[in-house]
């Protein structure tokens, strides 16, 4: 781990302690708390949180046996969903029954001031202490309106109404401290709600039928009228309508297509004809024409010209053609042909008439029924008006219709006694009381317990400013950290000799965590600065009793058991904290020294224990002479550093004395203690920003009385935070 100085100005990778203001625990510099800090703060206070918990969960358990009990008594009421009453128009108006807004209203009508001052008139609540007025001017007079008005108020307060799921079923419940006097009035709210009901519903009723009556008044007027709209306006536009569906128009349209059809196909048949009887023509004369040779008298006429021939034939074999009855009968033969032929003429003259009459009916047709088509189509666009029309008088028909039923139905409701409600379970007297829920307390107590409990941890523990961690001194307090140093309780303590100081255990237990975490100091100071040996060491704190002079003498005498010539110099003039430490009191110390009252050489004394001198002071050792400034204290230090490989100055606190601050300026290097989750982060901050200002080097900060144990309160990062796993290698 690098270990930089704080110097006069603050160098770019040894930041200044007054650069980092104190921060929560919740955070570290920029970053959120993480979960292993939130399990770290959790094993640090458990036993708070423990404390807080149970006596959260207690408190709420006894709360819950102290409260008086309370009973609560329902009705269950089923609502009768095919009847309606006030809601009637706007199931009419949403096409079907409200269900949710139908068993909201009951819920409303229930838990009505109306319904409870009929309650409370018919039960006499008014007489009752529980719900009396008890202050205010409403209590002065039992008679005023006041009065009762409050004791409905008070009334209300208890009353529990509220529907069963999705069902019909409506529960009225009702609290008291008398389970006798809940189930009473529950019964009775749920009685009184049926006779409001009742009332209701013939109130309604009646008001239905008048306003029923006014509007089927108009709504027929408005049908009268839109049907005669409907009716003129398809007189005006020709739109009439036949009696199997549709337009006139329409029927007419659809047989004139079939005409036209027909008459189409007759004329292709005879244009066909006639078109075959010219080519039949143009290949072999009229004769050849099928319609010539096929038709009777044509047929009549061929037979009889060849009966002529046959006899002409006779004739003219017997008499010869010169024969005047063979001319006579020729003569017959040319007037038979000459009828065929004009009987021919005549066909096909009447095949080209019928083609030319077929065509010519054909295009009437078609005529009449494009006229018919224009027709239909003015029609159409005439018909869009007269359909809006109709909708219109079919709408206000349907609206008349409906109302006309309604009003039936809301004058057989005025005359009928009938409620849309019935009471299907009424109220008991119950048994168990509803509050307060035992368990229910039980849960919630534990469940606040926790919840007090992590708040009490996190609260203390956002405002707990001491330092535990290597994180701690490095990062918010800007220091390099030199060692953690565990704590020495009086059990250790009491295992070596009785009344041994804790710097006695470096040496009867020196290989023990705490002799270690000197070595490790020792370490530390020796690679603080390779350029130059540190031979002078100031071990200063920020306040009083963080451990600083058990610290110095420690480290003291770990520095002498690994062979170095060490001597420590008590310089903390107003406690005199080595004055036990010399197994002789001493007559002269520092003091005297300094003023040239005594030699050096006669006040030095060693210590039998660990082989290390001793500069004490005496007990009267305060003066207000500048001595650490002095040039005495420069002449001091300079042969000490000659004579000893360390000098060891347990110097005061540094904010509680000015002295402290001269001090660390005459020694090499500054050692700050700072006892573990104590010591405030602001007070070690201050005494490091005046070391810093005064150009005084500091080594670093070393944690003193660090309870191993508690290793929720260290980070991963610091040894002691492993204490347990290597804890086989020392000896305690």
């Amino acid at each position: 781990m690098t270990k930089t100085m704080l110097t006069s100005a603050p160098k770019a990778d040894a930041p200044s302690p007054t650069a980092h203001p104190a921060q929560s625990p919740w955070s570290r510099g920029a970053q959120p708390i993480s979960i292993v800090d939130m399990i770290n703060i959790f094993r640090r206070r458990w036993k708070l949180f423990a404390a807080v918990a149970v006596f959260i969960a207690m408190l709420t358990v006894v709360v819950a046996f102290l409260l008086p009990p309370v009973y609560l008594a329902v009705v269950n009421v089923k609502l009768d969903p095919s009847t309606h009453t006030a809601l009637d128009l706007d199931r009419l108006a949403n096409g079907g029954p409200p269900d949710q807004a139908v068993v909201d209203s009951e819920v409303t009508v229930m838990q009505s001031r109306d319904v409870a001052q009929s309650v409370v008139q018919k039960l006499d609540l008014t007489a009752d202490e529980d719900f009396q007025p008890k202050s205010g001017p409403a209590s002065k007079d039992p008679h005023s309106a006041a009065y009762l008005e409050a004791t409905i108020q008070n009334v209300l307060k208890k009353l529990d109404v509220k529907r069963d799921g999705e069902t019909y079923i409506i529960n009225v419940g009702f609290h008291s401290k008398d389970a006798a006097k809940a189930a009473r009035i529950a019964n009775a709210f749920a009685d009184e709600y049926i006779l409001t009901s009742i009332k209701l519903r013939v109130q309604t009723a009646q008001a239905q039928s008048v306003w029923l009556s006014d509007r089927l008044s108009k709504l027929q007027g408005e049908v009268q009228a839109a049907d005669a709209a409907v009716a003129a306006y398809k007189t005006a536009n020709g739109i009439m309508t036949a009696a199997v569906g549709g337009t006139v128009t329409d029927q007419q349209i659809g047989t004139m297509t079939a005409q036209v059809a027909q008459a189409e196909s007759e004329a292709a048949a005879a244009r066909s004809n006639y078109e075959s009887a010219q080519s039949q023509m143009a290949r072999g004369g009229i004769d050849q024409v099928s319609a010539v040779i096929n038709a009777p008298t044509v047929v009549q006429l061929r037979q009889k010209r060849t009966e002529l021939l046959s006899e002409q034939a006779d004739i003219n074999t017997r008499y010869g053609p010169r024969h005047p009855e063979s001319i006579k009968i020729q003569q017959q033969i040319d007037g038979v042909d000459r009828q065929i032929h004009e009987e021919a003429q005549r066909i096909v003259a009447g095949i080209a008439a019928d083609a030319r009459a077929s065509e010519a009916r054909a295009a009437a047709m078609r005529g009449q029924l494009g006229g018919l088509k224009g027709q239909l189509s003015s029609n159409n666009r005439a018909s869009v008006q007269a359909d809006n029309l109709q909708r219109v008088a079919d709408a206000k028909r349907a609206e008349y219709t409906t109302l006309a039923a309604t009003a039936q139905q809301a004058s057989q409701q005025e005359h009928a006694n009938e409620t849309q409600a019935q009471i299907i379970a009424r109220a008991v007297e119950p048994v168990k009381a509803d509050f307060p829920n035992k368990p229910i307390f039980a849960a919630l107590g534990v469940i606040l317990g926790v919840v007090c409990g992590f708040g009490t941890v996190f609260a203390i523990e956002s405002v707990d400013a001491g330092v535990r961690t290597v994180e701690d001194v490095e990062t918010e307090l800007g220091a390099p950290f030199i060692a953690s140093a565990p704590l020495l309780t009086p059990k250790l303590l009491g295992a070596g000799r009785k009344g041994m100081q804790p710097w006695d255990f470096v040496v009867s237990k020196p290989m023990s965590g705490y002799a270690e975490a000197m070595r490790t100091a020792r370490t530390a100071l020796t690679l603080a600065d390779l350029d130059r040996r540190v031979k002078v060491v100031a071990v200063t704190s920020a306040l009083p009793n963080e451990g600083k002079t058990v610290t110095a003498v420690s480290l003291a005498r770990v520095m002498a058991m690994s062979g170095d010539r060490v001597i420590i110099v008590d310089c903390d003039l107003r406690q005199n904290a080595l004055r036990t430490l010399p197994a002789e009191k001493p007559t002269a110390g520092l003091v005297e020294v300094l003023t040239g009252h005594a030699p050096l050489e006669s006040v030095i004394q060693p210590d039998s224990v660990a082989g290390l001198d001793i500069l004490p002071l005496t007990q009267v050792a305060y003066t207000p002479r500048d001595l650490f400034g002095s040039d005495s204290m420069s002449s001091l230090l300079r042969i000490l550093r000659e004579r000893y490989d360390q000098v060891i100055l347990d110097g005061p606190p540094l904010l509680a004395v000015a002295d402290a601050r001269t001090l660390a300026t005459q020694a090499d290097s500054v050692l700050m203690v700072a006892r573990w989750s104590k010591t405030p982060r602001q007070a070690i901050r201050a005494a490091l920003s005046r070391l810093e200002q005064d150009g005084s080097r500091v080594a670093g900060v070393i944690l003193s009385m660090v309870d191993t144990k508690a290793r929720g309160a260290l980070s991963a990062d610091d040894p002691a935070y492993y204490y347990g796993a290597y804890r086989a290698y020392y000896q305690e």
